[in-house]
């Protein structure tokens, strides 16, 4: 499917622009007849070259647009025909699948299931909840502060892989150079004496002349992955979740479930704010969130809830949840005022996974420098190895 810009005339004869996705032009034409527009103009839009998923920028400006849109009065349909004028690529394509669901009766919050990637899942569940709550355009902009924050997260976590990254690099031609260098000139007092030398230096020296040998091939074969990396769509994508999954994990100081449980607080309370009961409150919430394992696990906390467990016990018990978002749920629960317990967690949650990614740059730094250190004193320490087998020898 290619999406397509059109301008075409209405039945009443005043002229509109928007996208629509169509398998060829042909198709698009005749999908623009179906809505009674004449086309007057149409092309290819090729800023939407994958067209079939969303990226946190993206989901960030499609939510943020129809926010505003929704915020001076339009129709939710009026809002998403003026976003696919507005914005472009997978944006504007996400705008056009909407506004299609809109027009078709379609339920709108389902109407992203054919985008691939978790921002189409979690703009989703948004909207879901959204329409739960009646108030669609502040769980828009609440999307769109979560949809800036995991940019902004994901930017900050490379930028801080930077000084990492360079120690790593001047440590390996360091010792690159030592290898093709300084190795090879001290192999010489070695010669004859091999039987002698500790097992560390012979295969020091052994690495030293396979270097020499074959060190060019090896560069060019490194910088043609590099290459092949940095332009291949799958290989970005699964370096990107990669970086996901160890944020995710112990390694990643709980930086993103903390993030995760943040946004399931806002739009819970968004919705229990509006008056709508926990339990399709919690539902609509958790079907906002990236994590299919956290979803799974929330819907089954959302059943117990139905079934006459209080939210906070079934949260705790089934969902895992931090203990900060759990105490300000028993809070809320005692005193009546869940709805503002839950908008204080959010914001806790968030700034807790601020502090958490700070907290696991400073532990990486150090060591890193401790792993390359002991590297570079593993080779020093072979090379005296050698030397002390030498002067040994010569003493005997």
């Amino acid at each position: 499917m290619t999406l397509f810009r059109y301008e075409a005339r209405g039945p009443s004869g005043r002229s509109e622009r928007g996208a629509v996705e169509a398998a060829s032009s042909a198709d698009a034409v005749a999908r623009l007849r179906g809505r009674q527009l004449t086309p007057l103009a149409l092309e290819e839009d090729r800023r939407a070259a994958a067209p079939a998923s969303l990226d946190d920028r993206a989901a960030r400006d499609l939510s943020r647009t129809l926010s505003q849109l929704l915020r001076s009065g339009l129709s939710f349909a009026q809002a998403l025909r003026l976003a696919g004028e507005e914005l472009d690529g997978r944006a504007a394509a996400a705008a056009m699948h909407l506004r299609e669901a809109a027009e078709r009766g379609e339920q709108p919050s389902r109407a992203l299931h054919n985008f691939a990637g978790a921002q189409a899942k979690l703009l989703g569940g948004v909207i879901l909840a959204g329409e739960t709550s009646g108030r669609l355009p502040e769980a828009l902009d609440m999307a769109a502060a979560s949809f800036a924050r995991a940019a902004d997260l994901r930017a900050r976590f490379m930028t801080a892989l930077i000084y990492p990254a360079f120690v790593i690099l001047a440590t390996l031609a360091t010792l690159a150079s030592f290898m093709l260098l300084v190795v090879p000139t001290l192999a010489g007092a070695f010669e004859g004496a091999e039987a002698v030398l500790p097992q560390s230096t012979r295969d020091l020296l052994a690495l030293s002349a396979w270097l020499q040998s074959n060190g060019l091939y090896l560069l060019l074969v490194l910088l043609a992955i590099v290459a092949l990396c940095w332009r291949s769509a799958p290989v970005r994508h699964a370096a990107a979740t990669a970086i996901e999954r160890v944020l995710n994990s112990a390694a990643g100081f709980g930086v993103l479930p903390r993030l995760e449980f943040s946004a399931f607080a806002g739009l819970a309370s968004l919705s229990l704010d509006a008056g709508v009961p926990s339990a399709p409150a919690f539902d609509a919430a958790a079907a906002g969130l990236r994590s299919a394992q956290l979803r799974a696990r929330l819907s089954e906390a959302v059943a117990a809830v139905r079934s006459g467990e209080r939210p906070s016990i079934a949260i705790a018990r089934i969902a895992q949840a931090p203990r900060a978002l759990v105490r300000l749920m028993q809070v809320g629960e005692e005193t009546g005022a869940l709805a503002t317990a839950l908008k204080h967690a959010a914001e806790l949650m968030s700034a807790e996974a601020e502090q958490r990614l700070q907290r696991a740059g400073a532990v990486a730094g150090p060591l890193i420098t401790l792993c390359l250190g002991g590297l570079v004193a593993s080779v020093v320490v072979s090379l005296f190895l050698g030397l002390l087998a030498l002067s040994d020898l010569a003493s005997t």
